[in-house]
């Protein structure tokens, strides 16, 4: 059995086409390298990233709410950011 695909291997691998896969590697974390012009995949490694992921992910997107895990994470950073802003500021002002 072949370990290591190339992109129309890994294409029917996932029963998808040339130009989703293009897309997938361009907006996932998929377990590629480029070598020279060509995409080549471990087949174990590609079987380990699609079992891994969760539909729930992409749950919002579907629903109509456009907000992405990274919205998310950045919407908990600037909330942090606030606090430690106004914990800087409350310092200042005992410090006076």
């Amino acid at each position: 059995m072949k370990e290591i695909l190339n992109m129309q291997e890994v294409c029917e691998l996932l029963s998808v086409s040339e130009k989703t896969m293009i897309k997938l590697l361009k907006e996932e974390n998929i377990p590629a390298r480029k070598i020279g012009r060509e995409w080549r995949f471990s087949k174990t490694a590609i079987i380990q990233w699609l079992g891994s992921g969760d539909s729930m992910d992409y749950s919002a997107q579907e629903d109509g709410g456009e907000i992405s895990k990274y919205e998310k994470e950045t919407s908990k950073l600037l909330e942090l950011l606030d606090k430690v802003h106004d914990r800087v500021n409350t310092i200042k002002r005992n410090i006076r």
